[in-house]
């Protein structure tokens, strides 16, 4: 009897192929991630190996170099079964490492099945010939499944922010919805309680997502920053100076990316709760933000305070604000001669209005509206640091405040942030 190794992170998946498999007459042993797999493998090897892709600890990819590096192992046939991975250039990259097949799920189970007994009649009667990597080079490697990793990446980025911006719709439309309330009769509560219900899904789905954003994109990050990590030493003296540089490269590349993932979750996380909402001390917020982003600095700023009203609001995304404001006044001030940071705030009608105020690059009007969406960015890299989400973030917290964001600047004469609120914000849920 055939013996099979499938190696899949989800209980559900494995129960499935193994009753699939069982079913057809071949064995089946099980494994939850790659590091598990090779462990089984060289204890009592399989006929043939079936393995998931993004998996904990060590995900699909890193498996197949793995198993393809292993002498003892290396003439299994490996094939890979993914829903995840499914563009071309992921499926050349796995057929490039040493795979044999590349199947993108949902398949027909006879097929499957008749795919597999294929293999193993081929493997069995010595027809079957398993060639070296095309890819054997390390280096090359990891170039290849970093690119592969990024391509994930953004393909959840674009999805969150779709899911963003349709919540953003909704809660906009919520809020006309609500203005309409005041003037209709109490024949209405039941659909003010549907749209909240439906909010609150949002939100749920919302809090589901980025749980799969951070283990889905977290863990082969961290593979990629190990492995690299692991090459860099064992092959220091091996390597050219371009070696090196993409090593580098990579490494940076996944520091930027786990920055990235971890911003958009803070993104999301906004809406993804009620708000707590009571009196804050503005005053108190600006100046603790203050000292905590100029703390181990070795410039020193000069710090204004005017007078501010009490705002209504919650204080832990206020204080979110005031970080974000200050530490983006004092990123653009590091290369001015006065570095001075001014904070203040008045009433104005309904409202209670905020600003912070820099003496840096300042930035042209004309692109004022641009300056509070993601991943918008008027400077490079290279002059200033950062990824365009910070002031996304406090455009965010904002708008659940029902206030609104603007801001004022000129080309090196500084930059004037604000942000209003309602004075008497009441909180979104009873």
């Amino acid at each position: 009897m055939f013996k099979a190794l499938i190696v899949d992170d989800l209980e559900a998946n494995l129960e499935m192929l193994k009753a699939l498999l069982e079913g057809n007459g071949i064995a089946v042993i099980s494994a939850k991630n790659g590091a598990l797999a090779l462990e089984s493998a060289r204890a009592d090897p399989p006929d043939i190996i079936i393995s998931d892709i993004l998996m904990p600890v060590m995900d699909g990819f890193a498996l197949c170099h793995a198993w393809m590096k292993d002498t003892a192992l290396s003439k299994i046939p490996f094939v890979f079964s993914t829903a995840t991975y499914t563009e071309p250039e992921d499926e050349t990259l796995g057929l490039s490492i040493g795979a044999l097949r590349y199947i993108v799920k949902p398949i027909d189970p006879e097929k499957f099945v008749a795919t597999i007994r294929g293999i193993l009649a081929a493997y069995d009667t010595g027809k079957l010939s398993i060639q070296a990597p095309a890819i054997s080079e390390e280096v090359v490697y990891y170039r290849l499944y970093n690119e592969a990793l990024i391509r994930r990446l953004e393909s959840k980025m674009i999805h969150l922010e779709k899911l963003n911006n349709e919540l953003d719709a909704d809660i906009a439309k919520r809020k006309i919805i609500e203005g309409q309330l005041k003037e209709a009769n109490e024949g209405l509560e039941k659909h003010v309680i549907a749209r909240t219900a439906h909010i609150e899904t949002m939100r749920k789905d919302m809090e589901t997502f980025s749980y799969s954003v951070s283990h889905d994109l977290r863990a082969p990050l961290r593979s990629i920053l190990g492995f690299s990590e692991i090459l860099a030493e064992k092959l220091a003296d091996q390597l050219d100076e371009e070696g090196k540089s993409l090593l580098a490269k990579i490494q940076s590349s996944a520091n930027t990316m786990n920055q990235l993932i971890s911003s958009l979750l803070d993104l999301a996380k906004v809406t993804s709760k009620p708000m707590n909402i009571s009196d804050v001390d503005m005053g108190a917020l600006a100046e603790k933000a203050f000292l905590e982003v100029t703390e181990g600095l070795a410039e020193k700023y000069e710090f204004i305070q005017g007078e501010m009203p009490v705002a209504s609001g919650d204080p832990i995304l206020l204080y979110q604000v005031w970080t974000n404001l200050i530490s983006n006044a004092v990123k653009f001030s590091k290369k001015s001669r006065t570095k001075r940071i001014e904070v203040g705030g008045y009433i104005l009608g309904n409202e209670n209005v905020y600003f912070v105020y820099d003496s840096g690059i300042g930035f042209d009007q004309k692109y004022a509206d641009k300056l509070f969406q993601v991943f918008q960015r008027l400077h490079s890299t290279e002059e200033f640091e950062g990824i365009g989400i910070g002031l996304s973030l406090v455009h965010r917290i904002i708008g659940c405040h029902q206030g609104r964001v603007w801001a004022e600047g000129e080309v090196d004469k500084g930059a004037k942030f604000y942000f209003a609120l309602d004075r008497n914000l009441l909180p979104e849920f009873d």
